[in-house]
């Protein structure tokens, strides 16, 4: 499977300073299969690693990260198994307008973005029927997706999650971020991701294992100390003043 000649990415995930640079390109992978190509986006993670020179382990991160922000919508099968990933930024226009915004071409358009208009109305329904995780604000009438948890589902820790596993076993967090890799890596073939429903137990319960059989140790004091100043809140703290810093000229 080869790339296409371009990927849609909308504008508001490129505005969006909670993403990652491949976050996006995964994003426009994910529409391009399922809308360019009017098939499924059912592709694992390593071929869009393959296709995107990136690291699979990574393109799980970005994947989680999208459905978090609610761009994108996992459908898992009834085993845990990643079945479908669906876009929720669509266009809008009609791409083969140039009144509407988008560029007419005999090989393909591009149109301007709508902010976040809800899949087609055969997939919403289908969505709606089988009960999964989705409604819709009565305020806005824009799409509410709840976050897919670790602790109900198979997607990568959150920074928080990873440092409150390490605190509450006593080890330090390359050991958390080493086993979840692990976890990751696993997984990847479909007949081991079958064995687990959440991966936040299951990364635990292998911590735990490694603990048993010696492969690691508990934090000695210093590394205690180490791994509270390692807190989500308090690496954001410290980078948005140094960021401040620089504005102000203080730091080169």
């Amino acid at each position: 499977m080869n790339l296409p000649d371009f990927l849609i990415i909308p504008s508001e995930l490129i505005t969006d300073t909670a993403l990652q640079p491949l976050d996006r390109e995964v994003y426009g992978i994910i529409y391009w299969a399922s809308k360019m190509k009017n098939e499924k986006c059912t592709m694992s993670n390593q071929t869009i690693a393959t296709l995107l020179n990136a690291n699979p382990f990574s393109v799980s991160h970005a994947i989680s990260r999208l459905a978090q922000r609610r761009y994108i919508f996992v459908k898992f099968t009834e085993d845990g198994s990643r079945e479908e990933m669906l876009p929720l930024v669509h266009m809008k226009h009609n791409p083969w307008s140039n009144a509407q915004g988008g560029c007419a071409n005999a090989q393909g358009g591009v149109a301007q973005m709508n902010n976040r208009i809800i899949i087609d109305n055969n997939k919403e329904k289908e969505i709606n029927k089988e009960k999964e995780i989705h409604s819709v604000s009565p305020l806005v009438g824009e799409p509410i997706l709840v976050a897919q948890d670790a602790k109900n589902s198979i997607v990568p820790l959150t920074d928080l999650e990873k440092w409150q596993m390490a605190t509450e076993l006593n080890v330090p967090l390359w050991v958390v971020k080493e086993v979840e890799e692990n976890f990751w890596n696993y997984i990847e073939e479909p007949k081991n991701r079958k064995k687990y429903k959440t991966s936040y137990k299951t990364i635990y319960r292998w911590v735990q294992m490694g603990l048993q059989k010696g492969n690691y140790k508990n934090n000695n004091e210093v590394e205690v100390m180490m791994l509270q100043s390692q807190h989500p809140d308090l690496i954001a703290r410290s980078k948005a003043i140094k960021e401040m810093a620089k504005k102000e000229g203080l730091v080169e």
